[in-house]
């Protein structure tokens, strides 16, 4: 809906990569391989080994998956200003003194970037 609606909107099916976001989070490009194609964006929250605020995977050829720790993590990197998750992450999210709860539903969570 948000999509339809005209907002920037950041997972979802990309047909060719996102490259501003691909150079926020990997500047040198040491895993383009993993990301330059055709994908489906996935962003998933996960313990990282310390400091590693982010992880890129590919569970699968077409498919392309964000480990964020969000401890560690630089949202502002994304590129976006809400963040829509599950209730049950957004507890973990909210650890990330950059993120804000703003309202919830239905199980879901919309969380703001801090300005």
């Amino acid at each position: 809906m948000l999509f339809a609606a005209g907002q920037p909107v950041l997972v979802g099916v990309h047909y060719y990569p996102q490259t501003a976001l691909w150079r926020a989070l990997d500047p040198e490009h040491q895993q383009r391989d993993v990301y330059s194609r055709y994908q489906n964006l996935l962003f998933v929250v996960g313990a990282l080994p310390s400091g590693q605020g982010h992880r890129i995977e590919s569970p699968r050829l077409d498919a392309v998956m964000v480990i964020i720790d969000p401890k560690h993590f630089d949202f502002r990197l994304l590129g976006v200003d809400y963040i829509l998750a599950p209730e049950q992450q957004s507890v973990e999210l909210l650890s990330s003194k950059a993120l804000e709860r703003v309202t919830g539903r239905d199980g879901w969570a919309l969380l703001r970037l801090k300005k």
